[in-house]
């Protein structure tokens, strides 16, 4: 039973590499090929290609005597983008998946539920931090003269980071479970509280990274030490070279960890599934109904399904909470700002406003509010469908809320940057206009690939969130519409000044124009056929 329900989960994740929803059939063998192929070149040929560069960088202090050093660095840079790719995949996958309850209701053991959900857990996690730990392993093995011993041990290497991101995503999901089961309703308290949990987590993450730094500033120096004052990391570092001891301990760890989590989960996960029942509370509230304009309601929708989705929330518009953290910090960091901007305009004019709208931008990119808003439908589909609403509307509400969470957080972020540092007035005004037009821009591509292929079949809200293959391109796009302009203004054509600008605009211009275009015609009639 173990092995139908992977399979299950697997095809779950999988959905729009195996079925083609638009001809409403399996796709042909050709077909899953070449998008499994697509994936694999996008997370293994771009990211891990990074990874083999960096590998190859710091491979050089393995012959200084410190490979337990080079382990360490990409083990915890490993555990880090495991952790960012699979941390809410646990509480939205495992405790809010929509077949819970049919599962439940057949004869099949609590801990091969949990099993099998966990399983799909630590897969992700291993697809993430194998992007790091990989790539890293493969340069070692090539590049060091290598005995049996420490070939097994830079590929247990690899098990074992996944097993630590297994076992804190686990961690932090069960933490946020129980949240919200006494926080039942109050989506964006538990978003916050989300929050909070990471901010920490990296605080003790990146506190860790500065003593990583200061030991690679100084290895010869502080190698002693660690051993003495830090000695489980230098331990961890060991059972890439192979360490009896070490690869005995934290092999031995590993697995100790993820049976003790198993072995929670499987007693947790009857009570806070039945906690997190959907089932309506009988409170009744005498009210005044108020009459509102289609386009309102159609808006107030849209509001009410996000918030009350803390997955939906915390994977899709994280921009919106970061946008006006890095407006603050461009006030109460205006010195430094301020001299890197002026650094910018003297290497090409108006390079601070080049700057300054790539940063924003960049951070605007985080939101992808209107990708998942079809999908999320659902089953539910036929509701909207049957309003006596035209269809332009539910797209323009679908793509305002976007544009709203997007828009609002990106204009303080540039009013922040325009009092605070140094600019000249055109460049000021390029800040404002520039990241407002790319919200619209950004929101109307998201929306656009989200009606391309909307998966309406799902048994997870994550699956359509965050585990298919649209939010992945909805990013890339959104990242080569930052990353571009910003390689052509300063590494080929700085002289452009303020023309460039004034072309960035009229870029972002054109593709909202061109794609909101697009959405009120083709976009209508895909949504009608849908």
């Amino acid at each position: 039973m173990f092995r139908q329900l992977v399979k299950k989960q697997m095809a779950e994740i999988f959905r729009q590499f195996l079925y083609d929803y638009k001809k409403n059939r399996t796709r042909s063998r050709g077909s899953i090929i070449g998008a499994f192929a697509l994936f694999g070149l996008l997370v293994f040929g771009l990211l891990g290609g990074f990874f083999i560069f960096l590998s190859l960088q710091l491979v050089d202090v393995v012959y200084m005597g410190f490979g337990w050093m080079y382990f360490l660095i990409f083990g915890m840079l490993g555990i880090v983008l495991g952790i960012v790719g699979s941390i809410f995949n646990t509480y939205a996958g495992l405790y809010l998946a929509k077949d819970n309850d049919f599962l439940l209701s057949l004869p099949i053991p609590a801990r091969t539920i949990v099993a099998s959900r966990v399983f799909s857990v630590f897969l992700m996690g291993l697809l993430y931090s194998g992007t790091v730990t990989l790539p890293a392993a493969a340069v070692y093995i090539i590049k060091v003269p290598q005995t049996a011993l420490s070939v097994v041990g830079a590929l247990l290497t690899v098990l074992i980071v996944s097993a630590i991101v297994f076992v804190l995503s686990c961690l932090l999901g069960w933490v946020v479970a129980k949240i919200s089961v006494k926080l039942k309703g109050r989506g964006f308290v538990k978003v916050a509280i989300s929050l909070v949990l990471i901010a920490l987590y990296y605080v003790v993450y990146f506190k860790a990274m500065d003593l990583v730094k200061g030991l690679i500033a100084n290895i010869a120096t502080y190698g002693a030490a660690v051993k003495g004052s830090a000695y489980p990391l230098y331990l961890f570092g060991r059972v890439g070279e192979g360490d009896p001891l070490a690869i005995a301990i934290f092999t031995g760890g590993a697995i100790l960890l993820v049976a003790l989590t198993l072995t929670i989960l499987s007693k947790t996960f009857f009570k806070i599934v039945l906690a997190s029942s959907d089932a309506p509370q009988m409170k009744y509230k005498v009210k005044e109904n108020r009459v509102s304009g289609q386009t309102k309601a159609l808006l107030s929708k849209e509001y009410h399904r996000f918030k009350s989705s803390v997955a939906y929330m915390l994977n899709a518009s994280l921009g919106t909470v970061l946008l006006p953290v890095v407006g603050v910090f461009f006030i109460i960091k205006s010195e430094m700002m301020s001299g890197l901007l002026r650094e910018a305009s003297a290497y090409a004019p108006y390079g601070a406003g080049a700057a300054l709208c790539a940063i924003i931008c960049f951070f605007a990119t985080m939101n992808m509010i209107t990708t998942p808003s079809v999908s999320l439908e659902g089953g539910s589909l036929w509701i909207v469908r049957t309003l006596p609403v035209e269809t332009k509307k539910i797209i323009f509400a679908k793509l305002s809320l976007h544009v709203l969470l997007t828009l609002i957080p990106a204009l303080f972020c540039s009013l922040c940057a325009v009092f605070a540092l140094d600019m000249t007035m055109i460049e000021r005004v390029f800040v404002i206009i520039v990241p407002a037009v790319f919200s619209v821009a950004s929101g109307a591509v998201g929306l656009a690939v989200g009606l391309r292929r909307p998966n309406l079949t799902w048994t997870q809200e994550i699956v359509p969130i965050k585990q298919s293959i649209d939010p992945l391109f909805t990013m890339i796009a959104n990242f080569l519409m930052v990353a571009l302009p910003a390689l052509v203004f300063f590494a080929f054509i700085p002289t452009l000044g303020v023309i460039h600008l004034v072309i960035l605009l009229a870029v972002y211009a054109a593709i909202a124009t061109f794609t909101a275009l697009w959405l009120m015609k083709s976009g209508v009639k895909k949504f009608e056929s849908l």
